[in-house]
């Protein structure tokens, strides 16, 4: 499973440390090889990472 607003794997095995964008999330997104769409999973991945060390 995948936090679509942080693109974080939510597992009880990953300890929060592993994230996902792009063709690992077919069957949950649609659209994941389109460019402009991986984009702006890797825009939310990115803020939630900065959020994370400020």
């Amino acid at each position: 499973m995948v936090d679509l607003r942080t693109m974080q794997v939510v597992a009880d095995q990953t300890a929060g440390n592993l994230y996902a964008i792009g063709q690992p999330l077919a069957g949950i997104q649609h659209e994941v090889n389109s460019l402009w769409f991986n984009v702006e999973q890797a825009d939310l991945l990115t803020n939630h990472l900065l959020e994370k060390i400020s």
